[in-house]
């Protein structure tokens, strides 16, 4: 299991794209490609990238 520390950005509890790739085990740029590529599925608001 990943020790991963609690970042929150105006009160919401965040995952960076960093860390979403340690927990995944891959790359942040492929990361950032999925989510381009599948960014219809995110409402706006709902997530936070950076």
């Amino acid at each position: 299991m990943i020790d991963l520390p609690i970042l929150k950005h105006n009160g919401q509890r965040i995952l960076t794209t960093q860390q979403l790739a340690e927990i995944y085990e891959t790359t942040v740029d492929n990361i950032k490609m999925n989510f381009n590529r599948n960014n219809k599925n995110f409402e706006e608001g709902n997530i936070i990238i950076f």
